[in-house]
């Protein structure tokens, strides 16, 4: 617990240098000696998600920031990392004979550029970054995302204790490190095989509801890891064109094992997924973009019914890791939560994809 208190705390501690573990951008490698032989006056301009985010990223490379400037009057005499917060009139009693360099950290500047210029020049501000932009090279961040886990640090924490195992807890930390520091996930992964099928008892008579079934490789992992031995699946695919590639390839099963297959082509939400409210499902896993929480609602009455095993993809929106243990825990009591990572895909540099939240009865533990 103390761990990911201190993460949240300060994970600028968990960094190599700013930025994450990547290379610095070369021009703000050399700010400090613009403060030093330059006698420059280093302020934010900015004190949003990517302000916080920038602030953090000058302290790990002990940049002196002599304050932060925004144009929400309710942000002034607030601090950010010790750093005050003023409004715009702070330029004008600053000293005319000091040199300043404002780094720009609002995305408003992508939209709103000659304006916010044209208040620099007016307060005498007339050197400036926007260090966002591609001609600097910054690393790509999850800005929005560790914005969310540092303003929520006790919920955050609250999650964090949910979880069963010492294993969920490690996964859990690395995962939410990987975020907020910006770095590679270097924490426990399984293989591809096993996502969606551990952490609880099997069934022989498993009915196994795959939401987000794609082109049907969960559903064939599933065939494989219950040795075929298995009652029901029911595979939802709402994209058309995938649909009809996940009916093509479940041709390659044989009759046997194809005629307990049911497919239908549709995106479930919070009304039409109470159309399985009536059937027998033991084993629910989804995949589908972020919308895990809406369809759990709209499963609410199976879920009470069937109590089945929830295997849910949990790193699609900042809050699943809140989100998903609460909509579960109001619906049904007496269920463990464990988490596991799996091998990401090719396009995530970070690798910090394929989490899934596990949601066991206990009675199946």
């Amino acid at each position: 617990m103390n761990d990911i208190y201190d993460l949240l705390e300060r994970p600028e501690k968990y960094m190599l240098q700013a930025g994450g573990e990547y290379e610095l951008i070369s021009e703000m490698s050399f700010l400090r000696s613009l403060v030093k032989y330059r006698n420059y006056n280093i302020f934010v301009y900015g004190a949003g998600i990517r302000g916080e985010y920038i602030i953090r990223w000058l302290n790990m490379e002990h940049v002196p920031i002599s304050f932060i400037i925004d144009r929400d009057k309710k942000k002034e005499g607030t601090e950010i990392s010790g750093c005050t917060i003023y409004s715009l009139d702070k330029l004008d009693d600053q000293p005319k004979d000091r040199k300043y360099l404002a780094i720009i950290a609002t995305a408003k500047f992508e939209t709103e550029k000659e304006e916010i210029i044209s208040v620099l020049y007016a307060h005498g501000i007339f050197q400036y970054i926007y260090p966002f932009t591609t001609e600097y090279n910054m690393p790509e961040y999850r800005y929005e995302w560790a914005y969310y886990f540092l303003h929520n640090k006790k919920k955050i924490i609250q999650s964090y204790a949910l979880f069963e195992d010492i294993e969920s807890k490690k996964i859990f930390f690395e995962y939410i490190k990987t975020i907020l520091t910006n770095c590679v996930y270097r924490g426990i992964q399984q293989k591809t095989e096993k996502k969606y099928f551990e952490c609880y008892t099997p069934l022989k008579n498993e009915v196994f509801l795959n939401v987000g079934s794609y082109v049907g490789d969960t559903i064939f992992y599933f065939i494989e890891n219950r040795k075929e031995e298995f009652e029901k699946i029911y595979g939802v695919e709402g994209n058309k064109k995938i649909y009809l590639r996940l009916i093509r390839n479940l041709n390659i099963l044989p009759d046997r094992i194809k005629n307990k297959i049911e497919c239908m082509c549709s995106y479930l939400d919070n009304k039409n997924a109470d159309a399985f409210a009536n059937r027998k499902i033991t084993l629910i896993n989804m995949d589908i973009e972020g919308a895990e929480g809406e369809v759990l609602v709209g499963l609410k009455n199976c879920i009470i019914e069937n109590r089945p095993v929830l295997a849910l993809c949990a790193y699609h929106r900042s809050d699943d890791l809140i989100e998903l243990p609460n909509v579960i825990n109001s619906m049904v009591d007496k269920y463990k939560f464990f988490l596991r990572k799996y091998a990401p895909p090719y396009g995530n540099h970070l690798e910090n994809g394929e989490l899934v939240l596990y949601a066991v009865p206990e009675e199946r533990s």
